[in-house]
């Protein structure tokens, strides 16, 4: 199916995912290492390159955040899938921001890596819906406009679109041309917004926005400052 490496300063994580990886996906462990220097060391000596990279965010030596920054600088093919055992919205951006493809909190892995898996073939970011809040200050430093979120909201919304279901559920007197204004578009944008929205979520409303927002915890607290 696949290889991945596996690089956490927990040993019993390691050996947890190990069989996880092994026995539901039948992927080819090729490295498990507790720090980043350990496994680099290895994969320079090996030269086997994995199609995955698992890697705690905080480790000894060489932590997540700058084995990224390595990897992606010399071998931008693979994919990188990032955990904490905490949602840390400010290691998340500079996480993303070193090129993370995808964040998992670490007891949530086996529930949402197939959706992970998912996302980055397609090169889209992946994030765990537990570390929705802070997002929209997170995906500017990315190239990738598009984020898919853990099966609390598989919706694929890009920050516009929550943008959007922010403005319209939470501000419910604004008119789309007043929405229009906040987020710097014309009003036919904003048509369209609630048109996709409404297409992939099902709704008819701005009281189902309301609804799902409310739901989903989108909420003023997650809007970016710059139309707060």
């Amino acid at each position: 199916m696949f290889s991945i490496a596996i690089v956490d300063d927990h040993l019993p994580t390691i050996e947890r995912l190990n069989e996880y990886f092994t026995t539901k996906w039948n992927a080819s462990v090729l490295y498990a290492h507790e720090n980043g220097y350990d496994f680099l060391r290895a994969l320079t000596q090996k030269k086997q390159i994995p199609d995955i990279i698992l890697t705690d965010i905080n480790m000894p030596i060489i932590d997540g955040i700058s084995l990224t920054h390595f990897i992606k600088l010399n071998y931008p093919s693979i994919k990188i899938i990032c955990t904490s055992v905490f949602d840390e919205p400010k290691l998340l951006k500079t996480a993303f921001a070193s090129g993370v493809d995808a964040y998992i909190l670490k007891a949530a892995i086996e529930m949402h890596f197939h959706f992970a898996w998912e996302a980055i073939q397609k090169n889209e970011i992946f994030i765990d819906h537990f570390a929705v809040i802070g997002m929209e200050d997170i995906l500017p430093y990315n190239e990738k406009s598009k984020i898919m979120l853990s099966p609390n909201q598989p919706y694929n919304l890009t920050l516009a679109e929550r943008i959007f279901i922010i403005l319209a559920s939470t501000r419910k007197s604004l008119s789309f041309d007043q929405i229009a204004e906040l987020m710097q578009v014309d009003t036919a944008t904003i048509e369209s917004y609630f048109t996709v929205v409404k297409n992939k979520l099902a709704i008819s409303s701005r009281g189902d926005l309301e609804y799902f927002s409310l739901k989903k915890g989108l909420t003023l607290n997650t809007m970016p400052y710059a139309v707060a």
